[in-house]
């Protein structure tokens, strides 16, 4: 009697630890865990790009992101590069192209981002690969092109400004 007495009350103690101790699925963050604005400063390699299919066309940038929210970094600077088959008219893009970005954070941070331009749709997305939100999704929709030296019609389009908010 004393031992079902026991066995039993050690069994109401492992329910109530069950029901009352948090899942672990509620320490997970959110995604995003940051939306900052960004300014991106382009420049188009090996002569910059002419009207119509660049293949292989390869760009650098140096990149700022402000302002932003979220509560766990205020701003960023870093810089990256891309490489893709790229259309140009008019100082406008198409196309899509592979890109890696490194950013180094107010916090000390840093974090590697691996992703892809789609200029058609106006957008970039992928996954930071390394340290400060390792893991998370990266997000821009509705980025902004602009040419600031050439326009592939009267000029090869040599630099350009890419601007817009990102979520990771």
């Amino acid at each position: 009697m004393k031992r079902a007495a026991i066995i039993g009350f050690l069994g109401a103690m492992a329910m109530s630890m069950v029901l009352v101790a948090p899942s672990a699925q509620a320490a997970t963050p959110t995604w995003p865990s940051t939306v900052c604005s960004f300014v991106m400063k382009a420049k188009f390699h090996d002569g910059g790009l002419v009207h119509g299919l660049n293949r292989r066309a390869f760009f650098t940038w140096h990149v700022t992101f402000d302002g932003c929210t979220g509560g766990v970094v205020n701003s960023a600077v870093g810089y990256g590069g891309s490489e893709g088959d790229l259309f140009c008219a008019n100082g406008a893009l198409q196309g899509l192209s592979s890109a890696k970005m490194q950013v180094y954070w107010d916090t000390g941070n840093d974090s590697g981002i691996n992703f892809q331009f789609d200029f058609d749709r106006s957008r970039f997305g992928g996954r930071v690969t390394g340290e400060r939100f390792k893991g998370e999704r990266v997000r821009a929709r509705h980025i902004v092109f602009t040419p600031t030296k050439g326009d592939c019609e009267s000029a090869p389009l040599v630099h350009a400004k890419i601007t817009g908010s990102v979520s990771l």
